[in-house]
């Protein structure tokens, strides 16, 4: 303000129109604005088309390291696939979902039998009668016979 007031004051003194001088002066004030603005845009535009750019760099790499990581889980997870499907393709028979049935069933029941178990600290296990585990002893019905104990808490 203080320099429009000086500019003014300087054109009186010189005795020129102070109509004129106003549009003059208002008119070159007008303008350094407008290129003041015209620069800051141009700044900012300038700004958001970097910014976009290391955007989507930045996207693009993510995208690429994300599209390796599914590369290699995808192969994982395949070759993780095919051993548990070579280990069980030699149990399963005709009926394949009736064999996995029972061997779900068989898991879940040994699973609540462990449960209970551990809840009640009554502890059961078939005895043995080879160092393999694959031989167990059992009465005259083919029942196994069991040891049972009890963890003592101190």
């Amino acid at each position: 303000m203080n320099e429009a007031l000086n500019y003014i004051m300087s054109m009186l003194e010189n005795g020129t129109n102070l109509y004129e001088e106003f549009q003059t002066y208002f008119t070159t004030q007008k303008e350094l604005f407008k290129s003041s603005g015209d620069s800051s845009y141009q700044e900012l535009t300038q700004y958001f088309v970097n910014l976009k750019a290391q955007g989507d760099s930045s996207l693009a790499q993510i995208e690429k390291t994300y599209e390796e990581h599914m590369t290699t889980y995808e192969g994982e997870q395949t070759a993780a696939f095919n051993t548990w499907f070579a280990g069980i393709k030699g149990k399963l028979n005709e009926d394949i979902a009736g064999s996995l049935q029972n061997q779900i069933t068989e898991v879940d029941e040994r699973l609540a039998a462990l449960e209970h178990m551990t809840l009640k600290n009554l502890f059961t296990v078939p005895v043995a009668i080879d160092n393999t585990g694959t031989t167990l002893l059992a009465d005259d019905l083919g029942n196994a016979i069991v040891a049972d104990w009890k963890y003592k808490e101190e």
